[in-house]
């Protein structure tokens, strides 16, 4: 059963179920429902159809109570065919264009201060993942800089160059360490960040004896710190503290499990694989589930060079109708960002 097999009945019905429980998040019974200004229908006819919404899917009955809660697919429905988008949000969209006149000449200072501003507005949670153009890595270089110190140079397809500190102590002499660089760029040329950094840990953790030996242990834990460093500098995660407000997010378990997900390698990797399985609501709008939350996702294209993903993370039953408009709203405003004819 999907959008033709629903009666128009049976849509007013689900629509008003998950606004109900999306502003209470209590279950929500008949009786609650008969209450709803456009839901002009009998208790028991009311009853009748959120039993067959129940039987197909939409809807889940929890063991506590006589009421209904949305499921996954019912959340599905309503984003696809029954969401209405609130009117009085566009009463703060002129908080988004001060943030971006104010930092009009810079990009991501404007990115970043419009995801802090994200989460006041909404209490939830948001991730900003710049992305630009894709940045693979062309070198690797270590040259050693004193008795046992050494920097290692990571340069990119685009020309920039990345480098972090490491220590030589334990390294004999200039060959072994010649024989780690020709190791690291026979290993992750080609590839970008966050893929060197996936392939340094495997191979790190599964001791493969090709790239490492003893006296290379010390550099490529470096590296792996240092890989981890700079993608964390590239992704924001603002407002973390806002998901533990939320009624269904604060059980113990599900907060340690919300800490892993959001350290800023594991939440980069959560939304850039989601994008693939996701719910794509048109416009660029992209919904991922995982689990107890779900990320609303936009993305931003300023120019070839600046462009990337900001996503607002809430529970299930987030507040779509206010949070959809300002992403929309968002990502047309930093598409324009340097057409300040618009």
């Amino acid at each position: 059963m999907y959008s033709s097999d629903l009666t128009n009945r049976q849509k007013l019905i689900l629509k008003a179920i998950i606004e109900e429980y999306i502003r209470t998040s209590n279950p929500v019974g008949s009786k609650t429902l008969t209450e709803v200004p456009y839901l002009n229908y009998s208790s028991a006819t009311i009853r009748y159809d959120m039993q067959e919404l129940e039987e197909n899917g939409f809807l889940d009955k929890t063991h506590t109570s006589s009421g209904r809660i949305p499921s996954l697919k019912g959340y599905e429905y309503y984003m696809r065919y029954t969401l209405s988008r609130d009117s009085e949000v566009a009463k703060v969209f002129s908080l988004i264009d001060e943030v971006i006149q104010r930092n009009q000449w810079t990009a991501e200072l404007a990115v970043e201060e419009c995801s802090n501003l994200l989460a006041n507005l909404t209490n939830y949670a948001v991730v900003s993942i710049p992305k630009g153009q894709e940045m693979t890595i062309t070198k690797i270089d270590l040259v050693q800089t004193g008795f046992d110190q050494g920097v290692g140079l990571i340069v990119t397809n685009n020309g920039k160059v990345f480098y972090h500190n490491f220590s030589t102590k334990n390294i004999s002499n200039l060959i072994e360490i010649s024989k780690v660089a020709k190791l690291l760029n026979d290993v992750l040329v080609g590839h970008t960040l966050e893929e060197s950094l996936t392939i340094l840990k495997s191979k790190y953790e599964h001791n493969d004896v090709s790239l490492f030996k003893d006296y290379q242990n010390q550099i490529v834990e470096s590296f792996i710190w240092a890989f981890t460093r700079f993608i964390n500098e590239r992704v924001y995660v603002i407002g973390l503290m806002n998901l533990f407000n939320q009624t269904e997010l604060r059980n113990p378990e599900i907060v340690k499990e919300l800490y892993s997900k959001f350290e800023r390698t594991n939440v980069a990797k959560l939304i850039n694989e989601g994008l693939g399985h996701s719910i794509n609501l048109g416009g660029g709008i992209y919904v991922i589930n995982d689990g107890p939350i779900t990320i609303v996702c936009v993305p931003y294209i300023i120019n070839d060079n600046e462009n990337g993903i900001i996503g607002l993370v809430g529970p299930n039953r987030m507040d779509y109708q206010r949070v959809i408009p300002l992403l929309e709203y968002l990502s047309s405003k930093l598409t324009n960002f340097y057409n300040k004819g618009e």
